[in-house]
């Protein structure tokens, strides 16, 4: 509880910071923007592959091809891909409590898909789970439009605090307790656990709590499974500071100003 209160006192201090710096900026209307960011905006792709594509001349502006990187182009200005116009949009977060017997995955072709559900947006379409969640898995998810953070979140050094609910086919050893928080090696990687305590055990059942930086539902599965437990259930309940206060299962939400920019500080 003190962690989260810490959190949220960063948050506060951030954003008015942050606001600080939005209300020197002009207004958008007669202010340019790197030709990158403008089409990375429209969740096509990322800044660095539109840097790519225009050095490779696929990119004009109002008619015009152009290869500077350097270019800057107003929000009504007429950019075109391909041909094709880039519609400048702004960037949507989301945080889905996800029910069971759905899947979260940008992979297309997938039954169950719960990105389909989000039908009351225009962005249904351009929509990036962080992380993907199997029909098993419940709990908060981000998503979001905004490549670019999603890019950042995923670097190697970016620790996201995340709390899991784990119910196990057994109890755990203690021996196992301690090779859990000194790491558990898959392929080459390391995966470390922070915190584990038990919360219940209920007939077969045993209940755990779970906090880890940065480690998706897939790894804490194998990391368990190598250690010859099987996970029953996964809950996550926290990410990065976002709970599931007033989100029941199978709801989403927008996330605030203030919750993005904490993010995008990470």
């Amino acid at each position: 509880m003190e962690y989260l209160e810490y959190i949220l006192c960063i948050n506060e201090i951030l954003w008015f910071f942050k606001v600080m710096k939005e209300n020197k900026k002009k207004d958008s209307k007669k202010t340019k923007v790197r030709l990158n960011k403008y089409i990375s905006n429209s969740g096509i792709c990322s800044r660095r592959d539109a840097d790519r594509y225009i050095l490779k001349g696929l990119v004009s502006v109002n008619n015009k091809i152009v290869k500077d990187l350097g270019t800057k182009v107003f929000l009504k200005d007429k950019v075109e891909l391909r041909n094709k116009i880039v519609e400048n949009s702004f960037f949507e977060y989301f945080l889905l409590n996800k029910p069971k017997g759905f899947v979260v995955t940008n992979q297309g072709g997938v039954k169950n898909n719960f990105l389909k559900n989000f039908s009351n947006t225009n962005l249904s379409s351009k929509i990036i789970p962080f992380g993907d969640m199997s029909k098993l898995i419940t709990g908060l998810i981000f998503m979001t439009n905004d490549l670019e953070l999603i890019n950042r979140l995923n670097r190697p050094k970016c620790k996201i605090n995340m709390i899991y609910q784990l119910t196990l086919n057994k109890k755990i050893d203690n021996k196992h307790l301690i090779e859990l928080k000194r790491g558990v090696v898959l392929g080459e990687k390391k995966f470390s656990l922070e915190e584990i305590e038990s919360v219940e055990d209920i007939d077969d059942e045993f209940i755990f709590g779970i906090r880890a930086f940065s480690i998706m539902p897939s790894i804490l599965t194998k990391m368990f499974k190598k250690l010859n437990y099987k996970v029953l259930k996964m809950d996550r309940v926290l990410f990065a500071g976002l709970t599931k206060k007033d989100l029941p299962r199978g709801n989403w939400r927008k996330l605030t100003s203030k919750e993005v920019g904490f993010l995008k500080m990470l």
